[in-house]
């Protein structure tokens, strides 16, 4: 296991939620997504995965710039479901949610 892409204090650890395996940083619970499985898990039930969480340091790490392990380079952050700002590499397509974006994306999604 690699470092965090974003606090990059802590090695992620592996995590099945919904059949999907994760990646999630222990210290910031930010969560590490091989290409295709942010859409699988927005589609879950609320609270599947993360659960909500607000903060001024959850908010401030929007502004913390991610690097995708794999490819060892800078992630771009975008607006992902629900206009949440999401770090995708633009090599592998990996993505990586702060804590509690996922949540808001699946309260967001029509079910």
């Amino acid at each position: 296991m690699t470092n965090c892409p974003k606090c990059r204090i802590e090695k992620m650890r592996e995590e099945v939620v919904a059949e999907i395996e994760i990646e999630r940083c222990p210290f910031c619970k930010g969560m590490y997504l091989a290409s295709g499985e942010l859409q699988k898990l927005v589609l879950q039930e609320l609270g599947t995965g993360d659960t909500f969480a607000f903060s001024a340091s959850i908010d401030a790490m929007d502004d913390v710039a991610a690097y995708c392990p794999r490819c060892e380079v800078d992630m771009v952050t975008m607006a992902g479901p629900a206009e949440v700002h999401v770090d995708r590499c633009p090599q592998c397509g990996a993505t990586f949610l702060d804590r509690s974006e996922l949540a808001i994306m699946q309260l967001h999604e029509p079910q």
